[in-house]
């Protein structure tokens, strides 16, 4: 921090602030890990969602209030965006953890279906993929992973 500055107030408030800001950092990254496997199912709306309630709905509104209302500062602002990051995490991690995995699977097959039906170059290899999928489900084997 001296690097950038020899005034002791902003030292003070940076060195104040530094755990939150690692903490802070750590859940961004925790966050891109929830949103990728989001997306690897297929669920961006449901991310989409969830991120812009929890943003503009919690984390916008709790930074206002403590920073600007009642005049907690930059200090206030880095003390409440891990909590509220914290709290991200766990509507994130409970898209995907409350998932219906059957139903999910049929919507995904129903959607290759439909890709199978509307593309002639890559229908034939889809449709036997599909075929696979379905004389398994009627077996009660396993569904094949698609790879």
């Amino acid at each position: 921090i001296r690097l950038f500055t020899v005034d002791v107030v902003v030292i003070d408030l940076a060195l104040g602030i530094w755990p939150f800001l690692c903490i802070y950092m750590f859940l961004i990254y925790v966050m891109g890990i929830s949103l990728a496997i989001l997306r690897a199912l297929g669920m961006q709306w449901r991310a989409a969602g969830i991120i812009s309630a929890s943003l503009y709905g919690m984390t916008l509104p709790a930074v206002v209030y403590f920073a600007i209302y009642k005049k907690g500062g930059l200090e206030i602002q880095w003390r409440v965006l891990p909590a509220c990051y914290t709290i991200l995490q766990l509507f994130l991690a409970t898209g995907y953890l409350v998932l219906d995995w059957d139903a999910h699977a049929k919507h995904v097959r129903e959607s290759i279906a439909c890709m199978a039906m509307a593309s002639p170059m890559r229908s034939m290899v889809q449709r036997e993929v599909m075929d696979d999928m379905d004389a398994a489900d009627a077996a009660g084997e396993e569904t094949p992973l698609l790879v």
